[in-house]
């Protein structure tokens, strides 16, 4: 019997730290492999696009604690 997602998940949460990440690059690698060449081609443009924003100063960077802790205050209200 094939073993569900969430016992998939369980099982590689008993991974060390290391072994999860190379486990993380493989599923996303697999998962890039069946992107429409035209949408990989816009989300690398996207990504250019805001890069040179930042390097210009027209928009900024903010560590991931302080988005995610926004993305909490308003979520809660």
């Amino acid at each position: 019997m094939p073993a569900t997602v969430n016992q998939l998940f369980e099982e590689a949460l008993l991974l060390p730290p290391a072994h999860r990440a190379n486990l993380a690059e493989k599923l996303v690698e697999s998962i890039e492999a069946d992107i429409d060449p035209l949408v990989g081609s816009a989300h690398l443009q996207e990504i250019q696009r805001r890069r040179d924003e930042v390097s210009s100063g027209v928009s900024s960077i903010l560590p991931g604690e302080e988005v995610m802790a926004r993305a909490r205050a308003r979520m809660q209200g």
